[in-house]
């Protein structure tokens, strides 16, 4: 099977991704985020407990900030 990727746009409600990560279990997770402080915030929360759920994927979050 080829290897997935998963992208998102965070939002306030990151559960329905987590849940989607967790159980497609891609190799690689983009987080889009904007650069607001508060959306900033979610995609490095959501970030942090996909890194430690799935340690066999890359995640990477992508905003105006970090391209």
């Amino acid at each position: 099977m080829a290897a997935l990727t998963y992208v998102c746009v965070i939002s306030d409600f990151t559960l329905p991704t987590l849940e989607a990560c967790l159980s497609l279990q891609p190799a690689h997770i983009l987080l889009i985020a904007s650069d607001s402080e508060h959306f900033a915030n979610q995609a490095q929360r959501l970030k942090a407990v996909l890194q430690a759920r799935l340690a066999d994927s890359q995640v990477e979050v992508l905003s105006h900030a970090s391209t």
